[in-house]
C-alpha cells in the first residue's frame, strides 16, 4: 500500500495520446461522435493533474491476498471531520479496455464534493475471463465495506457506481447468488446503486467487433448465456438509478428499459432517466469538472436524496 500515485499512474501523457488514438480508430464503427474525443483527451489530463497533485491518495491498495496486478483499488480521502460519505466507481472497456487510473477526472469531481471516492480495478480479458471480474467486484466490495472506515469512508453511506461493463458487473454481483453469496455484508446495507449504460443483456445487435469482444471475455457460450443480469431480477437491492444517453448504440435505451422494468417488476426501488443528446460515452464525461451535465446532476440529487440532504 502507497500513499502516492504510482510511477505508472501520473506518467500520463504517453497514456492519454494512446487513448485518443484508441477512441479515433473505433469512433467509426462504435459511433463515438467526433465533438466528444477532445473531450475525452481533456478529461484524461485532468484526471492526470488530479493523481499528480492530490495529496490524499492511497494507491495500489490491495482488496484480496496475494493479489495480481489488477486486484486493487485506488482510495482518495477527503480531509473532513468524521467519516465521508464513500462513492465507489467501477470502470467500464468491454471487461478489457481501460484501468481505474484513466478515471481520475471523477475521482476530482466525487472528492471535491466531500466524498471519499474509491476506483476500483479487477482482471481483465484476455489474461482472465468471466467469472474473474465479476468475482474481484465482489471481494473488493467485501474489502470496502469492512475497511473504509481505516480511510476515513463511512460504511454506512457507501453508493456505487458503474459505467457500461462496471454496471454489469455491479449488477451481476448484487442480483445473481454465485456472486452475492460471496459478499460478506449484507447487501442493503449500500446506499444506493447509480448504473451507466449498462450491457444487462447481449442479444443486441451492436456490430461484430464489439459482440466478439463480449463473447470472448465471457469465455464460453455458457457463460455467454448466464453472465446476463436480465436472468437475475430481484427486489431486495439497494435504491437504484439507471441512466442511459438516447443516443447510446452500445448499451442502447431498449436494452435499460427492459432491465428497468425486470426490475421494477421484481419490487426494486428504482429509477430510470434516458438523458437527451447523450451517448455511451458523453454519459460519463458528463461527470468531469468543466463538463457537468445532466449524469452528474442526477447521480448529486440521488446521492443527497440517500445521504440525508
Amino acid at each position: 500500500m502507497s500513499n502516492r500515485a504510482p510511477e505508472r499512474v501520473i506518467n500520463r501523457v504517453v497514456l492519454a495520446w494512446a487513448v485518443l488514438l484508441l477512441v479515433l480508430s473505433a469512433a467509426a464503427s462504435c459511433g463515438v461522435p467526433t465533438l466528444d474525443i477532445p473531450v475525452i483527451y481533456d478529461a484524461g489530463k485532468i484526471g492526470e493533474r488530479f493523481y499528480q497533485e492530490y495529496p490524499l491518495i492511497e494507491a495500489d491498495v490491495p482488496y484480496v491476498e496475494n493479489p495480481e496486478p489488477l486486484q486493487v483499488m485506488d482510495i482518495f480521502k477527503t480531509d473532513s471531520e468524521g467519516l465521508a460519505p464513500v462513492v465507489v466507481f467501477v470502470h467500464g472497456g468491454t471487461w478489457q479496455w481501460t484501468r481505474r487510473n484513466d478515471y481520475g477526472a471523477l475521482a476530482e469531481t466525487f472528492t471535491k464534493r466531500g466524498f471519499v471516492t474509491v476506483l476500483v480495478d479487477y482482471r481483465v480479458y484476455p489474461e482472465d475471463t468471466y467469472p474473474a471480474f465479476v468475482d474481484d467486484t465482489a471481494w473488493a466490495l467485501n474489502w470496502i465495506m469492512q475497511h473504509i472506515d481505516e480511510y476515513g469512508g463511512d460504511p454506512d453511506r457507501v453508493f456505487l457506481l458503474g459505467h457500461s461493463a462496471g454496471s454489469h458487473l455491479i449488477a451481476l454481483t448484487l442480483t445473481d447468488d454465485t456472486f452475492r453469496n460471496k459478499l460478506t455484508f449484507d447487501p442493503m446495507k449500500l446506499k444506493g446503486l447509480v448504473l451507466l449504460s449498462g450491457p444487462y443483456h447481449f442479444n443486441i445487435r451492436v456490430g461484430r467487433g464489439i459482440e466478439d469482444a463480449v463473447r470472448g471475455a465471457m469465455g464460453s457460450q455458457e457463460n455467454f448465456t448466464k453472465a446476463q443480469p436480465i436472468f437475475y431480477t430481484r427486489g431486495d437491492l439497494p435504491p437504484i438509478l439507471m441512466m442511459v444517453g438516447e443516443d447510446d448504440r452500445l448499451a442502447v435505451p431498449s436494452m435499460n428499459i427492459e432491465y428497468y422494468e425486470a426490475l421494477k417488476e421484481a419490487g426494486a426501488d428504482i429509477s430510470l432517466k434516458v438523458l437527451p443528446n447523450n451517448d455511451h460515452y458523453a454519459i460519463v464525461l458528463a461527470m468531469v469538472e468543466g463538463y457537468e451535465g445532466l449524469s452528474l446532476d442526477y447521480t448529486l440529487d440521488f446521492i443527497r436524496e440517500r445521504n440525508g440532504g
